[in-house]
């Protein structure tokens, strides 16, 4: 299996765990009636969903380099505790940093997807739960 749909697996596998913890603890095995199971269905596909967007989108921002000068920062700030040779090798100025942290764009897609997934998921017992009330 490819690394990169194994993220995806792994990332809507664990959605839906949450989901099916939140079913069983809110007692979704002994619900009474259809409306009361697609309700309960609902909000276990939904916290996930919003969860995994969340994620997603904080790994968004901070690949775009909202978080760097708080990094950065801390880097410069306990530079005082590493040897000389790890200083030199630490980037002088912000924007080294910066271009450094860069190279690579984290890949936060997978989230964005099984995310995508549980609320579609939720949307569709939302609608069972409205038209069994």
């Amino acid at each position: 299996m490819k690394p990169k749909l194994r993220r995806y697996i792994v990332s809507l596998a664990a959605g839906l765990a949450v989901g099916v913890i939140l079913f069983v603890s809110r007692g979704g095995l002994a619900a009474q009636s259809d409306a009361e199971v697609y309700h309960l269905l609902c909000d276990a596909a939904f916290v996930p969903g919003i969860l995994l967007l969340s994620l997603g989108l904080l790994v968004f921002v901070a690949d775009d380099g909202l978080f760097d000068m708080f990094g950065f920062t801390i880097m410069r700030a306990t530079a005082v505790f590493h040897s000389r040779e790890a200083r030199e090798a630490m980037p002088k100025t912000y924007y080294d940093y910066h271009c450094m942290k860069h190279q690579r764009k984290a890949d936060n897609r997978f989230l964005l997807a099984a995310g995508g997934t549980c609320l579609a998921l939720a949307l569709v017992f939302l609608l069972l739960y409205v038209t069994a009330a």
